[in-house]
């Protein structure tokens, strides 16, 4: 028999996280869907009650709409940052999505407000990250650096190059108009008339 016990005010909504829930573990495409849209309208009906936001997040991470899960994650997270549920699932679908820059932030965010095992989990692959990172940039830094040697040594291989042409032909060669580089056939005469204007320029030395 009833005997007059006031309900909690947080009775139904804490009954139909339980409904919700008992879809969830049925594990079936509808029971998933079912999930999906009970979860949706009570998330309506109650704003303030982030259990069912996490719910339409958890959906879509097990979908792999990693992008769609963080998204109803950030929501749970921007009004309860201690909510450790939205923190885990959040940093599990950043890792599946290769963002480490994300990840960081909901590892940092378990740290802070996690004081089990899940903690220590998560300061260690936090920690792994940012070697990871390191790494990454010192990587970067000598690639970079191999680089700009290999553009050195080449530019000075140029130089050299240049050097002994300039040796054996001189700085400056005068050919005919329309002379092929290649034809001899027709030389320039030694003491052409223009001879004493080119040797009146400044720098010229020897010709």
């Amino acid at each position: 028999d009833f005997d007059g016990t006031k309900a909690d005010e947080n009775f139904f909504e804490d009954a139909m996280q339980e409904y919700c829930f008992t879809f969830y573990t049925i594990g079936s495409q509808s029971s998933y869907e079912a999930f999906l849209n009970l979860s949706q309208l009570l998330s309506k009906l109650y704003p303030d009650n982030m259990g069912f936001i996490n719910n339409i997040g958890s959906y879509y991470l097990l979908k792999q709409d990693y992008k769609s899960a963080l998204k109803y994650y950030d929501k749970v997270l921007k009004k309860n940052p201690d909510d450790l549920t939205a923190a885990k699932n959040a940093q599990l679908a950043a890792r599946k999505m290769k963002n480490v820059k994300l990840e960081k932030k909901y590892l940092e965010l378990i740290v802070k407000y996690d004081e089990g095992k899940d903690a220590l989990m998560a300061k260690g692959r936090l920690e792994a990250l940012n070697i990871k990172s390191w790494i990454s940039m010192v990587s970067i830094a000598v690639s970079y650096l191999v680089m700009i040697i290999a553009v050195s040594v080449s530019a000075g291989f140029r130089q050299e190059i240049r050097s002994g042409l300039a040796d054996l032909s001189g700085d400056i060669r005068i050919l005919p108009p329309s002379e092929s580089v290649l034809d001899e056939s027709r030389p320039i005469e030694k003491n052409a008339a223009y001879r004493p204007y080119i040797e009146e320029v400044d720098g010229v030395s020897q010709i």
